[in-house]
């Protein structure tokens, strides 16, 4: 399976693990807090997830992702019109 990363390239399948698939309610947070999106967690894995939000063109290439009382620093692989895939930090 392939995906294109954030400049447009084709890129082969590299996640590692089993990845679930979820309906978690998340936040990703930005400037210390001040700024939240709201997200759904659509899938999940040891390495990272799938998240659904509304624009996610706003959020910065690394951010805070809170969900289940926990949280997690990431960084975006690929994004869409709606979703966006990231890995664990």
């Amino acid at each position: 399976m392939s995906y294109a990363d954030l400049d447009g390239h084709l890129q082969d399948e590299r996640r590692d693990g089993f990845r679930r698939r979820t309906l978690l309610r998340a936040l990703a947070v930005l400037n210390n807090g001040y700024s939240t999106f709201d997200a759904t967690i659509r899938n999940l894995s040891v390495t990272g997830a799938k998240l659904e939000l509304a624009r996610p063109t706003l959020l910065p290439i690394r951010f805070e992702l809170r969900y289940d009382n926990i949280k997690r620093w990431v960084r975006v692989v690929w994004r869409d019109e709606n979703r966006l895939g990231v890995a664990f930090d």
